[in-house]
């Protein structure tokens, strides 16, 4: 088993094939993302942290094959 991001790489496309796990046979693995006390003084970590939550960002995780998070 390996990730679907790493299938959907263009590195490894349009290599050999894969089947998806039907999604009702798995609890799916939500993620998060936080600044931490330490980031907090840390400019780039608040503009990632702005990023992830960007349409440019959407749009670069639904490519790799990684499901939406609901928008704020």
């Amino acid at each position: 088993f390996v990730a679907l991001s790493f299938v959907l790489a263009p590195l490894n496309k349009n290599k050999g094939t894969y089947s998806e796990i039907p999604q009702n046979l798995y609890t799916p693995l939500d993620q998060g993302a936080v600044i931490t006390k330490h980031g907090s003084a840390n400019p780039a970590a608040k503009r990632y942290l702005e990023f992830l939550n960007s349409s440019a960002a959407r749009e670069v995780l639904q490519r790799f094959g990684y499901g939406l998070p609901d928008t704020k």
